[in-house]
């Protein structure tokens, strides 16, 4: 196997210039050490044939799927690269070029089976850094310090608190992870989890791996984009958070860790219960009759009543504290008159 790094950017109907930036963020100059792996995951022809012009650098390797979701385009992606090394970067971000280009010549200096980078949030030209609890020259491969990566993958970054984490060591990009390792331990992305399979995969990856180092470099820019998939109506979304629940709670209890990551599964629960009320339930888009019964029905039921009762989320600002309030109670068309007053005053 090739000592180089393996870039795998599942692509599906990404916005072009987006992806024109990410792409041209990882084409860095005199680099040769590098693969990247497209993987269209079944865009429209038209898509298809703009990637194909913008895919020429000899370091490019566009790959085309039928439609099958994310987490098929990057097992795909896992099988095909040639390099030692893997990393992932989602089509509408992208990387500090200086950043990437140092880690890639330098490649042959790491030695752990995951290397973790910093990085953060872009929107509006803006960026707002990552701060980081770990420490560089520090392996964090031993069960309890690997637990407290765990803790903050599975609580999208909100433990510890006090900590600033725009992504969370939950989600694939802004890291490295040796190939091999990959392989030997058979780490896949689940495929019939349609909703934070990236987190159980990362809870696999950090519970397998012998050596975990981190490197306090500026590497990922994670974009705040307001037509992300994380943004847009997802009817259903509550039955895909149902499988992924489930999925999670087998997998602590598989590892022996229920009791050490209770708190992080409630609040990653409580949290998500918040996305389930904007995007499926009250999102604005929504057509479907009496959304509070069903909602009611949906928080009444496990986890979530448990983590509701919990209330383990830090308390926030005024904004945070109303909106946990109508999450809470329900008040969904309270809160999608808050959110048409909230457009209409941007405008």
């Amino acid at each position: 196997m090739n000592n180089f790094i393996t870039v795998i950017v599942p692509f599906y109907c990404t916005p072009i210039d987006l992806f024109q930036r990410c792409l041209d963020s990882l084409l860095v100059d005199d680099v040769p050490n590098i693969e990247i792996l497209v993987i269209d995951d079944g865009s429209p022809s038209s898509f298809h044939e703009v990637l194909e012009q913008m895919c020429t650098d000899k370091r490019v390797r566009l790959l085309t799927l039928p439609h099958a979701g994310v987490s098929v385009a990057r097992n795909v992606g896992i099988k095909e690269a040639r390099g030692e090394w893997i990393t992932f970067v989602d089509s509408d971000d992208f990387v500090n070029s200086e950043v990437f280009k140092a880690i890639a010549e330098n490649v042959d200096d790491l030695t752990g089976d995951v290397e973790l980078f910093n990085g953060g949030s872009y929107r509006n030209g803006e960026k707002e850094y990552n701060t980081s609890f770990l420490e560089e020259n520090h392996d964090y491969g031993n069960a309890r310090e690997k637990i407290r990566i765990m803790e903050s993958a599975l609580s999208a970054g909100i433990l510890p608190e006090g900590f600033i984490q725009k992504f969370s060591y939950g989600a694939p990009y802004c890291k490295l992870l040796r190939k091999s390792f990959i392989e030997n331990n058979e780490l896949q992305f689940d495929e019939d989890v349609r909703f934070a399979e990236d987190v159980l995969f990362m809870l696999k990856v950090y519970w397998h791996a012998k050596s975990i180092s981190y490197h306090d470099k500026y590497l990922y820019n994670y974009v705040d984009n307001s037509q992300s998939v994380t943004r847009k109506y997802r009817p259903g979304l509550s039955i895909d958070m149902d499988i992924f629940f489930a999925r999670m709670k087998e997998l602590l209890i598989h590892f022996g860790l229920e009791v050490d990551l209770n708190k992080a599964y409630n609040v990653r629960v409580q949290m998500e219960i918040g996305r389930c009320f904007a995007l499926e339930f009250f999102h604005l888009q929504s057509s479907e009759k009496d959304n509070r019964n069903r909602y009611m029905q949906f928080i009444g039921k496990e986890p979530y009543k448990e983590a509701l009762e919990k209330d383990l989320l830090p308390k926030g600002n005024i904004r945070q504290s109303l909106y946990r309030y109508l999450c809470k109670n329900g008040y969904g068309k309270t809160y999608m008159i808050l959110k048409k007053i909230n457009q209409y005053i941007r405008k």
